[in-house]
């Protein structure tokens, strides 16, 4: 691993915020911490940039120990939510600053910056200053400051907070590309879901400074390994020891299972139904046009359940009954984690 954390504690004033922190990033990639407010997140990145010591434990950098080092010397970027721009300098400026203070030559940082200014589509805006920049620009600025002066590593605390829905996602596949293009071991922290999923490589989920799971995003979103996972990441019902058609239930009655949206299927009673031997009653307490999708909100088994539903078929009415069809549930028991696929649907797949 190029990056590598070492049994990380962190306490400040008899509080513990890191508990034996231990993971690794592989170069190159893009590795997001996401977890919700208070997680640890921002502290492991400051641990890691040398901004702040670690109670205990070490961090790695390309097979070398950094922890007396200084930040200047550890050769890390970093990006700041609230972008940090020097507000008196120009694009081209704040980008050189890092090259003047490293002593860079002239010739040197003319070239850096140019290069840097092109590969982020901002020569246009070289002699503006940050008051005249939207926030994607400033956040480009930002991002070009941080990589100008060639670091091992980048990191970036929350990059597109300060920014509307529209630009954090163009920014998004933006900087993912640019950072796979540049080829630099990049670590962000985030507390949204879907940010972390359609940006990193790999996901380290976060909660009560305690590492809950790691994985790519598709592992983490189908296969999550604890309750908390299975619940902040995406949408999902749990339901306690429901009485499920189709699946192989614990014995045990202390069990509960979380079933994605998208996993369950709804009909109206004179719809045609697949599958009926496995078919569920439910009645519709809300359907919520959101665009690609209808949620539907159901009751059922006197729990809710949430469902999603085209818009090309029929509507739903409030205290409508309705048919639905489970194919899939991740099953919780206190020992273990399992997800489990309706046996009737795998039975017509293998027909």
């Amino acid at each position: 691993m190029y990056i590598q954390l070492k049994d990380i504690s962190k306490s400040f004033q008899r509080r513990q915020i890191l508990h034996q922190i231990n993971f690794g990033v592989k170069e190159g990639s893009l590795t997001a911490l996401l977890g919700p407010s208070g997680s640890g997140k921002t502290t492991i990145l400051r641990i890691l940039a040398g901004l702040e010591p670690a109670t205990s434990g070490s961090v790695a950098v390309a097979g070398q120990v950094v922890d007396e080092l200084t930040p200047q010397a550890r050769g890390i970027g970093f990006v700041f939510q609230n972008y940090a721009l020097f507000r008196y300098l120009t694009v081209y400026d704040n980008i050189a600053f890092g090259l003047r203070t490293q002593h860079w030559s002239l010739r040197q940082i003319k070239q850096r910056v140019a290069e840097l200014l092109q590969l982020t589509d901002l020569t246009a805006l070289a002699q503006q200053y940050p008051e005249q920049l939207s926030g994607g620009q400033k956040q480009r600025v930002a991002f070009a400051r941080a990589i100008a002066p060639n670091p091992k590593v980048l990191l970036l605390d929350e990059p597109f907070a300060a920014l509307d829905t529209q630009i954090r996602r163009e920014l998004r596949v933006w900087l993912k590309q640019l950072i796979h293009r540049v080829g630099i071991t990049s670590i962000f922290v985030t507390h949204d879901h879907e940010e972390a999923m359609e940006t990193a490589d790999e996901i380290v989920v976060i909660n009560q400074g305690r590492i809950e799971q790691i994985g790519t995003p598709m592992t983490i979103y189908n296969q999550p390994t604890s309750r908390f996972v299975a619940q902040f990441i995406g949408q999902s019902s749990m339901l306690q020891a429901p009485h499920l058609q189709g699946f192989a239930l614990p014995a045990q009655q202390d069990f509960r299972a979380y079933i994605r949206p998208e996993q369950v299927q709804v009909f109206k009673r004179n719809e045609s139904q697949p599958l009926a031997v496995a078919l569920e009653q439910a009645t519709v307490i809300s359907s919520t046009f959101s665009g690609a999708v209808v949620s539907v909100k159901l009751k059922w088994h006197a729990q809710t359940l949430l469902a999603n539903r085209s818009p090309a078929q029929p509507p739903l009415f409030n205290g409508e009954k309705v048919v639905l069809f489970i194919q899939q549930a991740l099953i919780f028991t206190t020992e273990c984690s399992e997800l489990q696929r309706n046996q009737q649907l795998a039975a017509a797949y293998a027909l």
